[in-house]
């Protein structure tokens, strides 16, 4: 389980970072149809349903990141 900010922040950038790397080397059809950012949105929220991480201990890091980086996300995605 990860209980503090750059553990939490790393598994997410690793797992992007997994998916990029699998899409480029792979020639999977679900990457034609399913973006690999609804799947790491998808993978994020299955892994912390499954209890990879502490919510309580993260909170602090996930608020940082959502109120700084929420907004140029959600520009880049439009």
């Amino acid at each position: 389980m990860i209980t503090n900010g750059f553990s939490y922040i790393a598994a997410l950038l690793l797992f992007a970072g997994f998916l990029v790397i699998l899409e480029k080397q792979t020639n999977w059809k679900v990457f034609k149809y399913v973006p690999p950012v609804v799947i790491l949105y998808l993978g994020t929220m299955l892994l912390c349903t499954a209890g990879a991480w502490n919510l309580q201990d993260t909170k602090p890091v996930y608020s940082a990141m959502k109120n700084n980086l929420l907004y140029a996300m959600v520009f880049l995605m439009l």
